[in-house]
């Protein structure tokens, strides 16, 4: 029963892994939207609204969070 729930989680990971860790635009965009289709999956899956609901918010504050440090670092560089 809760097989979907963990393989859900470790591909959430695997993607926030591959978004945070690498230095490469395309493997972030890679992650990134591997993350978001887990997350629409969830929602229409119907099987828990609130936590991808929820997980999508977060991630959305994420990239918006990583997309304003990384212009940071590019202006003092």
């Amino acid at each position: 029963l809760l097989l979907p729930y963990i393989s859900y989680c470790l591909l959430i990971l695997f993607s926030g892994i591959l978004f945070f860790f690498s230095r490469d635009k395309l493997v972030q965009g890679m992650g990134y939207i591997l993350g978001m289709t887990v997350m629409v999956t969830l929602l229409l899956h119907h099987i828990t609204i609130p936590v991808a609901f929820a997980g999508m918010i977060i991630l959305i504050l994420f990239f918006i969070f990583f997309m304003l440090k990384r212009s940071q670092d590019d202006s003092s560089g």
